[in-house]
């Protein structure tokens, strides 16, 4: 369990701040089981309750100051992800997106931005689609890694636009 104050990422909403851990007395929710309450970094003033047990949405620990160091240093030796079947492309995505770790959303990145620079290669546009999981998946990982660097979002971008190639 984690405790009040700290952050996680909690599903496809990224990064967020556990306000407390409280048991709800609203219409709907079990009294008896106690229950995140989590404030999206990226939306302020929005909030979601989860219970603690739920396995329904995946939730984990935001990354160290050590381990987003070392993922910045080593960002362009992370693969790329291989899609054999583009009938699942979108759906590969949405799986990293859901439950990825920092490494495996920044190979999604990689990914993206390679397809990217193919496609213009070839006088095609870059679909909307990916345009789209780009930019999210960018925000995400900038987000993760401005809360464990102790920068601001403007920064962590920067150093992460930086880093790639």
């Amino acid at each position: 369990m984690y405790s009040a104050g700290s952050y996680v990422v909690y599903g496809t909403n990224g990064p967020c701040r556990i306000n407390e851990i409280t048991y709800l007395d609203m219409p709907g929710c079990d009294t008896k089981r106690k229950y995140y309450v989590l404030e999206p970094v990226a939306s302020k003033g929005s909030i979601i309750y989860s219970p603690v047990d739920s396995q329904k949405v995946a939730i984990r620990a935001i990354i160290t100051k050590e381990e987003a160091a070392a993922l910045l240093d080593h960002i362009n030796e992370i693969e790329p992800m291989r899609i054999d079947n583009e009938k699942f492309r979108e759906e590969s995505y949405r799986e990293v997106m859901r439950e990825g770790s920092c490494t495996q959303i920044a190979g999604l990145i990689r990914t993206l931005r390679q397809r990217r620079a193919d496609r213009l290669a070839q006088g095609k546009k870059f679909t909307s689609v990916d345009e789209r999981f780009l930019a999210e998946a960018t925000g995400k990982l900038t987000c993760e890694l401005a809360i464990a660097l102790e920068q601001s979002r403007e920064e962590a971008e920067e150093k992460l636009g930086t880093v790639l190639v």
